[in-house]
């Protein structure tokens, strides 16, 4: 494994951030990518681009990371813990947190854009990484992630559906976390389940790849079965555990208020942040597999804006003069709100937009507009 991991280092040599160059780290990359090499460079240095391409190279971004204007916004829509460097299992050195599941469904997936919690996904999941690391080098040893998720307000009507709008998001969540950050979190642990368990994991492993089934536990007498695996002060008050964490529920999550109709957020609010008039939508219609690909030539300082809705998943990649990755190729849909976003041009050139239809069986339809302004 150490001959691996050399061969990881001396091929990508400074690409990799300092922080992350450990052996733990680059072995949770290997086992990750079943311990190929060259898949695992690749992987790493897709991973990479995207890490830079969503900002997440900026460490003063993650100095006061719970303060971020779009953090506080987030936990505004989801109940989560935050993660502490001091949280952790001393039976295995694994970092706790925990996550409650979404009950409002549908009020939610009118709240924010599959583009929008993709990417802050992807940025706490950036920061879990950065605190694990740094718990590593304190403690010297292997760490890893332990998510408690409680399903208390969670109902089985809501997700029974493999295509409903919230399972649609989820989807998008587990292909960023088994693509990029799969040996981080290696064990989820459910709380107050529905009483017919049988049913709740049949709706789970529905979104869940048959090779990470083992990593998820139910346990159903609190805090007994929790005490099995973990110390007692890692466990939450709510579990029957002594962690507690101010200014949050006992389940160490933050709190969530009633979204009203005034949070939900409409499609094509981007050109009026903007204050751009949009021509009229280019209706597309792709083949499975198919790509379509348009060219602009562009100057430094401008904008490139677009909205997107679409019937399919698909993957949205803007590069500028081929270098330069504007918009990652990271698996999304548009289940009820349009993706939408601009980005500011940082140098003249000429930029690639390829919209790609992932199904495999479906033609994609739907409708796209781009502005340069």
């Amino acid at each position: 494994m150490i001959n691996d991991i050399d061969k990881i280092r001396n091929d990508m040599g400074d690409e990799i951030p300092k922080y992350m160059n450990t052996d733990y780290h680059l072995k949770r990359w290997l086992k990750a990518n079943n311990d190929n090499v060259n898949d695992t460079i690749k992987k790493f240095r897709k991973y990479l681009r995207i890490r830079q391409c969503y900002k997440c190279d900026d460490d003063k971004y993650f100095e006061d990371f719970y303060n971020n204007t779009e953090i506080v916004n987030f936990r505004k829509i989801f109940s989560q813990s935050i993660c502490q460097i001091n949280w952790y299992n001393s039976k295995d050195n694994a970092l706790l947190f925990v996550e409650s599941a979404v009950n409002d469904t549908g009020s939610v997936t009118k709240s924010i854009r599959v583009n929008d919690y993709v990417r802050i996904f992807f940025t706490c999941c950036e920061y879990f990484q950065r605190v694990l690391l740094e718990h590593e080098k304190i403690s010297g040893k292997e760490s890893s992630g332990i998510c408690i998720f409680d399903m208390s307000n969670f109902s089985l009507m809501n997700y029974a559906n493999p295509v409903s709008a919230i399972n649609k998001m989820y989807e998008t969540r587990i292909d960023i976390w088994l693509n990029y950050f799969s040996e981080l979190l290696k064990k989820v642990i459910i709380v107050n389940g529905p009483r017919i368990m049988s049913l709740s994991w049949k709706v789970l492993s529905i979104l869940l790849p048959s090779e990470v089934h083992d990593r998820f536990m139910f346990a159903n007498s609190l805090p007994h079965d929790l005490k099995k695996s973990l110390s007692t002060d890692c466990i939450p008050i709510a579990f029957g555990g002594t962690k507690h964490i101010g200014n949050c529920l006992p389940n160490c999550c933050n709190v969530v208020g009633k979204l009203m109709a005034k949070d939900f957020i409409k499609n094509g609010n981007i050109w009026l942040e903007e204050k751009v008039i949009p021509p009229k939508a280019k209706s597309i219609s792709l083949s499975p597999g198919d790509v379509l690909k348009e060219t602009f030539e562009v100057k430094k300082n401008q904008k490139l804006i677009y909205e997107l809705y679409c019937n399919k998943d698909y993957t949205l990649k803007i590069t500028l003069n081929d270098n330069i990755l504007l918009n990652p190729d990271i698996k999304l849909s548009t289940p009820v709100l349009s993706a939408e976003d601009s980005f500011i041009i940082p140098i003249s050139g000429i930029i690639l937009l390829e919209l790609t239809n992932l199904s495999k069986l479906m033609k994609m339809s739907g409708k796209f507009t781009v502005v340069i302004a």
